[in-house]
């Protein structure tokens, strides 16, 4: 990456717009390439659709139509994630950064069948009702499952708190609390805040969640849908799950301390961030069916988040049909901490002037006629 000689205070070779995880991956990456990188977000890092996250690393698990691109591009990241595992200076525990994998329920033995043969290249196993008791002997579940042994989940709080120190030690400028609402392209890449603040860049990445009108270039209508979602957190006396326990797009996501994430409703186009009671009692509910022991579970907090979505559902990650200086990062919908990583890597490249896979095409901007 060049480096641009010294300018005003807010020239950078490169703003990132959005300093939720994928966000500060993006920064991560770029601060490691030589560049000067500047991080703005209109909050604090992470406190969006990345604090609410259950840190699931699940793309076989999640992929249930067997998704050939999605397929690859899930693979791809969760082999970032594990490369990440093997860097000493990445804090593998700090983060709660595990692979014990996750199993996906369902009575339908024969359709389990058909997708294990369906999704190879994620090494799934066929569980049968019996390996559920002998593995999981705290899940009350008849049935059977498809088992991804080598998927996880990472802490999204505790990572995000890491990775902004991280940052900020590679000397990413940080800007929290700067709410960026144009973007100017016609000269060199210009961003400008709600307080009339210009920021100047060779690249900028657009990496927040839900686009407005304002900051989407391929149209006048942004594509963005936010897609609510509420989840709870509980703690137990005991350990009850070793695994991500999932049916259907219900999970529970066993933590570090016995706590667990029990999660999500998915509520498309609601942009409150209301928690109902009676949504609580329901994922409660449906938790304590699946594994009984959770009765006695203690209830931390419940909250709500927005997934950011575009109507296909795949990420929007590409240049923009505008200017190639303005690069997507984002729309990964249910799988943002999943990509973030290997979302970072292709960033990386295309701002290196790289054309990246033949799939990527699939998540391009310009897909949209808006």
């Amino acid at each position: 990456m060049s480096v641009t000689p010294k300018g005003p205070v807010n020239q950078s070779d490169i703003l990132i717009v959005g300093a939720g995880v994928i966000g500060l991956f993006c920064a991560r990456a770029c601060a490691m390439a030589g560049a000067k990188v500047t991080l703005v977000d209109r909050a604090r890092p992470g406190q969006g659709a990345s604090m609410a996250a259950a840190g699931m690393l699940t793309p076989g698990a999640e992929n249930r139509e067997c998704d050939p691109v999605m397929m690859a591009f899930g693979q791809r990241a969760l082999s970032a994630w594990k490369n990440l595992a093997n860097e000493d200076a990445f804090p593998t525990s700090i983060v709660d950064l595990h692979f014990r994998g996750v199993l996906d329920l369902s009575k339908n033995q024969d359709g389990l069948r058909e997708r294990a043969l369906k999704a190879q290249n994620a090494a799934p196993l066929l569980w049968t009702q019996n390996d559920l008791t002998a593995f999981e002997p705290e899940l009350a579940y008849e049935g059977a499952a498809l088992s991804f042994p080598g998927e996880g989940q990472v802490d999204p709080i505790k990572l995000v708190a890491f990775l902004e120190k991280e940052v900020a030690a590679l000397g990413v400028t940080l800007r929290p609390e700067t709410d960026i609402i144009s973007i100017d392209l016609a000269d060199h890449p210009t961003a400008k805040t709600r307080t009339g603040e210009t920021f100047h860049a060779d690249h900028i990445v657009l990496a927040a969640a839900v686009l407005p009108d304002a900051l989407w270039g391929e149209g006048k209508i942004s594509p963005f849908l936010p897609v609510k979602g509420q989840a709870i957190s509980v703690e137990s006396d005991m350990a009850l799950l070793r695994r991500i326990i999932r049916l259907d797009n219900f999970y529970i996501a066993p933590k570090a301390e016995n706590r667990l994430i029990i999660g999500a409703t998915e509520e498309p186009g609601r942009t409150d961030l209301l928690v109902k009671e009676e949504t609580v009692d329901q994922l409660m509910q449906k938790a304590i069916a699946l594994v009984p022991g959770l009765s006695e579970a203690r209830l931390l907090k419940s909250w709500a988040g927005h997934r950011p979505a575009v109507p296909d559902r795949l990420p929007v990650l590409g240049r923009s049909r505008q200017n190639s200086k303005l690069i997507y990062a984002t729309g990964h919908y249910r799988n943002g901490i999943l990509f973030a990583p290997y979302t970072a890597d292709l960033v990386s490249q295309l701002i290196l002037g790289a054309t990246g896979p033949d799939w990527l095409s699939a998540f391009s901007p310009q897909r949209f006629d808006v």
